[in-house]
C-alpha cells in the first residue's frame, strides 16, 4: 500500500462520511469493474466520467471520486479502501483478530483470547474471526495488528527449542 493511498483515505475519513456509505461505493465498484477502467482511462474526457460519476453517487462521496478521477489515482481505489478501513478502526479503538486453529475453535477458546487480547490491547474493541488451518498441528496462532502470538504446538516446540539453545 503506498503512501498516496494512504493519504487518500484519511482525506476520505475527513469527510465524516458515515462507514456503511463507503462500503456500499465499494461495493459498486466491486460489483462493476468495467467502472473503474472507465474511470481511469485517459482517453475519456473528464467531463463525461463526472457525468457518470453524477449518476452513480451523490454528495461528497461523489465529489471525492470526481477529484480521484481528475488526479489520475481512481486506480488505486481498492488500495485506498483498504487503508480507509484501518485508519477508521484505529480512529474508533477496534482492533480486528484474526485466528487460526488446528482442530477446534469453542466459544471457550474465543473467550479467553479476547480475554488475552484486552490485556494487551486496553481500550480496545476486539472482533475476531477465526478460521482452521489444516497446516497447524494443534493450538493457534493470533494475527493481531503487525503483532504475531503463535500458540501453536509447532511455535511452543520453536520457543522451546529457543530457550535450551541458549
Amino acid at each position: 500500500m503506498t503512501q498516496t493511498a494512504i493519504n487518500n483515505a484519511v482525506v476520505l475519513y475527513m469527510l465524516g462520511l458515515p462507514r456503511v456509505s463507503i462500503e456500499e461505493a465499494e461495493k459498486v465498484f466491486c460489483a462493476t469493474p468495467y467502472l473503474k477502467k472507465v474511470l481511469s482511462n485517459p482517453v475519456i474526457k473528464k467531463e463525461e466520467k463526472h457525468k457518470v460519476l453524477d449518476d452513480i453517487f451523490s454528495g461528497e462521496l461523489k465529489n471525492y471520486f470526481k477529484l480521484l478521477c481528475d488526479e489520475g489515482r481512481i486506480n488505486i481505489l481498492d488500495d485506498i479502501f483498504k487503508a480507509y478501513y484501518k485508519y477508521w478502526d484505529k480512529k474508533n479503538n477496534i482492533l480486528r483478530v484474526y485466528t487460526e486453529y488446528a482442530d477446534s475453535f469453542t466459544d471457550k477458546d474465543k473467550e479467553e483470547i479476547i480475554s488475552f487480547l484486552k490485556d494487551k490491547y486496553p481500550g480496545m474493541e476486539i472482533i475476531l474471526t477465526a478460521e482452521k488451518n489444516p497446516e497447524l498441528i494443534g493450538g493457534f496462532v493470533i494475527h493481531a495488528g503487525n503483532d504475531l502470538y503463535d500458540k501453536s504446538y509447532d511455535g511452543m516446540l520453536r520457543q522451546l527449542e529457543m530457550k535450551l539453545c541458549i
